[in-house]
């Protein structure tokens, strides 16, 4: 009977196999392109605060201006 719960069961097992470094040139290609994603995801986000923050600024401006506008003349 295996006691499951004893810490000499928990131990790693070496590899038996090597990897074929045709699957190792495909892992390093896919973490490159998935760190090239993530990336270009910070920057997209980056982009689309700076972009809000425009937006609302020229939001404001264009509610100045009507309010402006708006007012009778002094003259």
């Amino acid at each position: 009977m295996e006691v499951l719960d004893h810490p000499e069961s928990f131990r790693i097992m070496p590899a038996s196999k090597k990897y074929p470094p045709e699957l190792k040139e495909r892992a390093v290609r896919l973490l490159l392109a998935a760190r090239e994603d993530a990336a270009r995801l910070l920057e997209l986000e980056r982009e689309n605060r700076e972009l809000r923050r425009s937006n609302a600024i020229l939001r404001s401006a264009a509610a100045f201006f009507a309010a402006e506008l708006d007012r009778p003349s002094s003259r």
